[in-house]
């Protein structure tokens, strides 16, 4: 049986080794792949564990959920004034958070 998921592996040239150290690699995955629902690991520990509460129904979400997705997100301790969770199928399909810090 064969192993689950995708092995990427990268050649980089030699002026460019910065790309090469882990906390570099860290730092890209959590900028552009947060909110992939495929788990993405790094040496064995998963870096996305953000998931993209936008997508699921305002009543499956907690408060508690939503005040940890705007720390992480926001990168701040400072709470929130005002949220909108919004979504409508019609004409549109249309799936938003909004936060007013």
């Amino acid at each position: 049986s064969f192993p689950r998921g995708t092995k990427i592996v990268i050649k980089l040239k030699s002026d460019s080794r910065e790309f090469s150290r882990e906390a570099e690699v860290e730092k890209i995955i959590n900028k552009f792949s947060q909110f992939i629902s495929f788990p993405i690991r790094l040496n064995g520990q998963q870096l996305n564990s953000l998931q993209a509460i936008w997508y699921r129904e305002k009543r499956e979400v907690t408060e508690d959920e939503y005040e940890r997705f705007y720390e992480q997100t926001a990168d701040t301790k400072v709470p929130y004034k005002f949220k909108l969770h919004f979504s409508t199928d019609i004409p549109l399909a249309i799936k938003s958070l909004l936060y007013v810090p």
